[in-house]
């Protein structure tokens, strides 16, 4: 005789003890996200918004970023939420992001390195058709600390001092939903927060006991944006899988409030600077951050326990956004190329063949325009995921080779070895089972 009970054995307090320590890791990350991350030293990123965020999960990393036609039982991909309805799974991840980076500006170069975590999310099926995923990661980034020099015919030696810190952090929540036979729709919502304080100085160097300027401003931003994605697949075969994806996101005003104090100052660059008089004081004044409209389109063709290749194109609408004035905005697009080689499922007795090779290449304009030229961004990518013996949990270790802008014509050219490493913890819940 066959009888149906609930699996509350081992198995059952270990789920549990995943989910206690996702709900932690998150309150801590969510805590640390609050206070910010150093996550980027780049004069660039003064610009606009800041350095937009790869968001890449563990599956994505090493893979290039691609993964709008993207599907995986086993690791969530947040590129497009309609992957989702490919879960089997419970899947909590973490990752850690490390950037070695150098910038060349007029043959003179400077480096250095940040280390930050880069996402946590915990993601389920909730039904055959039904795919969750919720979780934290950054959106945008900003960390700049360099000086501008110039000479004046009646002023003399000018020094500007320009430093930036803090970004925006995004809380999501995305759903998957199977509506027909090979067909899933997504729905990503996420709470966009986080802070920016920067300050330009400028002081008069040749001036004797010249008033120098201090500008420092605080925004604070927090509001609501919305992703929404499509992935049709189709077997050619038994071998042979195509699936086709797109991804939309909407196009925004994010609130926010400004807090900006101008003070004049004397002192120098070398000693404590005396602050004198207030110029303008303006305090939680209201203002928006805009962010375009994006469409993304991929292809994808998979060769069962061999291959998945894919390709991605983004294009990003920043012509209609207003720029902050220290720049011009243009259309962004991102071209992606990646390859995975596939583990074998039952190849226990060779563990080389158990592991994911990743390959990935990038070419992006970004939406900056500096000095009349639009950046330029290419980066080549590796990753390989790692199964823990005994285990359907993993560690994925990703690498990335990225170059964006140029020494010449007044920009400057950043060099980055950014490093990923995240852990995937996979289970299964609340299992029905049978013993006789």
């Amino acid at each position: 005789m066959h009888t149906q009970i609930l699996c509350y054995t081992d198995s059952m307090k270990y789920s549990n003890s995943i989910l206690r320590s996702s709900l932690l890791i998150i309150i801590i990350f969510t805590v640390a996200a609050v206070e910010g991350q150093t996550t980027t030293s780049s004069p660039y990123s003064r610009y606009g918004i800041g350095e937009l965020s790869q968001q890449r999960f563990n599956i994505n990393a090493g893979y290039g970023g691609a993964g709008i036609a993207l599907r995986n039982d086993r690791f969530a991909n947040i590129v497009n939420p309609a992957s989702l309805t490919s879960f089997k799974l419970i899947a909590f991840e973490v990752g850690a992001k490390t950037s070695l980076y150098s910038t060349i500006s007029s043959g003179q170069s400077t480096s250095g390195t940040n280390a930050y975590l880069n996402h946590l999310s915990l993601s389920m099926p909730i039904t055959e058709k039904w795919g969750m995923s919720f979780g934290l990661l950054p959106f945008t980034s900003i960390g700049y600390d360099y000086s501008y020099f110039e000479q004046s015919a009646t002023l003399g030696n000018i020094q500007y001092d320009y430093s930036g810190s803090g970004g925006l952090n995004e809380i999501y929540l995305a759903n998957g939903y199977e509506v027909a036979d090979g067909l899933s729709l997504g729905f990503k919502g996420s709470f966009v927060f986080g802070a920016v304080e920067e300050e330009t100085k400028v002081y008069l160097l040749d001036q004797i006991n010249a008033f120098n300027t201090s500008d420092r401003s605080r925004n604070n931003i927090s509001d609501v944006k919305f992703d929404f994605g499509a992935q049709y697949y189709k077997n050619l075969n038994d071998e042979y899988t195509a699936t086709v994806g797109l991804t939309y996101a909407l196009g925004t005003k994010i609130g926010g409030s400004r807090t900006q104090l101008i003070r004049s100052f004397r002192g120098d660059p070398e000693v404590l600077e005396r602050f004198l008089d207030t110029a303008k004081y303006v305090r939680n004044e209201k203002n928006n951050l805009e962010l375009p409209s994006e469409i993304g389109i991929g292809i994808s063709l998979e060769k069962k326990e061999k291959w998945l290749a894919e390709i991605n194109y983004r294009n990003s609408d920043w012509t209609n956004i207003q720029s902050t004035g220290r720049e011009d905005y243009a259309d962004s697009q991102t071209l992606i190329g990646a390859i995975k080689l596939l583990p074998k499922k039952n190849a226990y007795a060779d563990y080389l063949k158990l592991i994911t090779y990743s390959f990935g290449a990038r070419y992006s304009t970004t939406y900056l325009v500096v000095n009349g030229q639009q950046l330029n961004e290419v980066g080549i990518n590796f990753g390989l995921t790692l199964p823990f013996k005994k285990s359907i949990s993993s560690v994925t270790i990703g690498a990335e080779a990225m170059r964006r802008g140029k020494d010449a014509d007044g920009l400057l050219r950043e060099d980055f070895l950014n490093i990923q490493i995240g852990i995937t913890f996979n289970d299964r819940w609340f299992i029905k089972r049978k013993y006789d």
